[in-house]
C-alpha cells in the first residue's frame, strides 16, 4: 500500500509543474542571447539604459503618436538584440511609467504651490532673526568663504565686514561659518567618493 501511495501523482501538482516547465522552455527560446549563447536580461541591459535616456531627454516622445514602437526599435542597433514583441511591450511600460511620474510631479508641484499660498514660508525664525536659508547673508558668506576670508579674518571681523551679516548675532554667525565648512567638506567627500 505504501508503494502505491508513492507512485500516485497529485494531478494538481503535475499540472502546475508541467505548466511552469513549459513556460521556462518558452522563455528560454524567446529571450535574446549574446554571441556565446548566454541569455541577455533586460533589467541591466544597455538597451534599457539607452531607451530610458532617450525617453528622459525627449528624443523619443512619451506618446505613441509622436513615434511608434517600430520606429523606436529601428533607431539603435542595441534594441535589435531583443525580440520586437518584447521590446514593444517594455517600451509601452516605460512610457506609461514616465507619463505617470510626470503627472505625479505636476500634481505634487501644484499641491506644494497651493500649500505655500496657504502657509507661506516664515520670514523670521523663532528668535526673531531673518531666515538664514536663501538669504543674502548666506550667499555672501559663501562668496567670502570662496575667497578664503574666513581663514584670514576672525569671525567677529568677518561679521562686521558686511551689513547683511549684522541681522544675525555673532554667536549665530559663527555657527553658520562652521555649518558652511561642514557642508563643503561633505560635498568634497561625495565628489571624491563618486569619482573613485
Amino acid at each position: 500500500m505504501n508503494i502505491q501511495r508513492r507512485t500516485q501523482v497529485n494531478p494538481m501538482r503535475w499540472l502546475i509543474s508541467t505548466h511552469f516547465s513549459q513556460r521556462q522552455e518558452q522563455t528560454a527560446v524567446t529571450m535574446p542571447k549574446n554571441k556565446k549563447g548566454e541569455l541577455l536580461p533586460w533589467m541591466n541591459s544597455k538597451a534599457k539604459k539607452l531607451l530610458l535616456e532617450d525617453l528622459l531627454s525627449r528624443k523619443i516622445p512619451l506618446d505613441t503618436k509622436g513615434m511608434g514602437p517600430r520606429k523606436v526599435y529601428n533607431q539603435r542597433p542595441e534594441f535589435a538584440e531583443f525580440e520586437y514583441g518584447r521590446f514593444r511591450d517594455r517600451l509601452r511600460d516605460l512610457r506609461r511609467t514616465a507619463l505617470n511620474k510626470k503627472e505625479q510631479a505636476t500634481s505634487e508641484s501644484a499641491a506644494l504651490a497651493h500649500d505655500r499660498r496657504i502657509h507661506p514660508k516664515a520670514t523670521h525664525n523663532y528668535r526673531g532673526e531673518p531666515r538664514w536659508e536663501g538669504s543674502a547673508a548666506e550667499r555672501l558668506l559663501r562668496l567670502d568663504m570662496d575667497a578664503k576670508k574666513h581663514e584670514r579674518m576672525k569671525p567677529s571681523e568677518l561679521h562686521c565686514s558686511r551689513n547683511e551679516y549684522s541681522d544675525y548675532p555673532l554667536k549665530v554667525f559663527r555657527k553658520h561659518i562652521h555649518q558652511e565648512e561642514c557642508r563643503r567638506k561633505y560635498i568634497a567627500y561625495l565628489n571624491n567618493k563618486n569619482n573613485s
